[in-house]
């Protein structure tokens, strides 16, 4: 998991083209899971259903959090508008009030 120098802090230039490249049937097994990847972007090192476990797991495998790209697996089925959703996650059916 080399990184090139001038992008201390930073994911490897190519990570977002080589996780949207990542295959969809593995991807689905964390859904609605935090998952820690590699630098590049290419492998999942970890996956915990909250981001202290999946820091956790990735101190127990001795490896630098700082090379680590921590992320939650959204559900493809569910649609957020707009960003404040982001803040909130999804609304739960049972909870959602008719408009009077």
């Amino acid at each position: 998991m080399e990184r090139p120098a001038n992008l201390d802090g930073w994911p490897n230039p190519y990570f977002l083209k080589n996780q949207s490249a990542f295959p969809s049937e593995e991807l689905c097994k964390h859904i609605n899971r935090y998952v820690a990847w590699n630098w590049e972007g290419t492998e999942i090192l970890a996956s915990a259903a909250t981001e202290d476990e999946v820091i956790e797991q990735v101190h127990a495998k001795g490896l630098d959090i700082s090379k680590v790209v921590i992320d939650l697996v959204w559900d493809p089925d569910v649609a957020f508008l707009g960003g404040g959703a982001l803040a909130f996650g999804p609304i739960i059916e049972d909870e959602a009030k008719p408009v009077e």
